[in-house]
């Protein structure tokens, strides 16, 4: 998390899931964004056997074949997003890229983003720094909206 912005940072939560992070600001400053969820482009046939494999034991009783292959099931939650790019801590530590083979791509699309507070944590889970996609059916958890939309 103190490497330079562009840095993959990868943990495991409840010795279980492999959880992404991106490094965003100075080498040496602790600062990293969590992502909880993503909105699969194109085909999804290795995301969903990587799910498949890689999240037995998390999915949810009432999951099914029809939940992995179509709908924000898929990758929405932070341990769904480590089960569908089948991340490993391998990768922790290593820039985007060729390297890790993990790619931020800017769609050119411009969407109406929400800050809210935090979720899923026990201590500043009312600073609104968690940032979503307004419209997207992938966002994790929808949190109670308090700082208005953002742009």
């Amino acid at each position: 998390m103190f490497g330079p912005p562009g840095t993959v940072y990868l943990y495991l939560s409840y010795g279980i899931h492999v959880l992404l992070n991106l490094v965003c600001d100075w080498e040496r400053v602790g600062s990293a964004v969590l992502v909880r969820s993503f909105e699969p482009l194109g085909d999804t046939r290795r995301l969903r056997l990587n799910r498949a494999r890689n999240g037995k034991a998390a999915a949810p009783a009432r999951a099914s074949v029809d939940h992995l292959r179509l709908g924000p099931y898929l990758s929405c939650g932070p341990g769904r997003v480590g089960q569908a790019l089948d991340l490993h801590l391998g990768l922790d530590g290593l820039p985007l890229g060729d390297a890790s083979g993990l790619y931020v791509i800017d769609d050119g699309v411009g969407p109406t983003v929400e800050r809210t507070e935090r979720i899923g944590i026990s201590k500043g889970d009312r600073l609104l720094l968690r940032f979503v996609m307004s419209e997207s059916a992938y966002v994790s958890r929808r949190a109670r909206l308090r700082g208005g939309r953002t742009g």
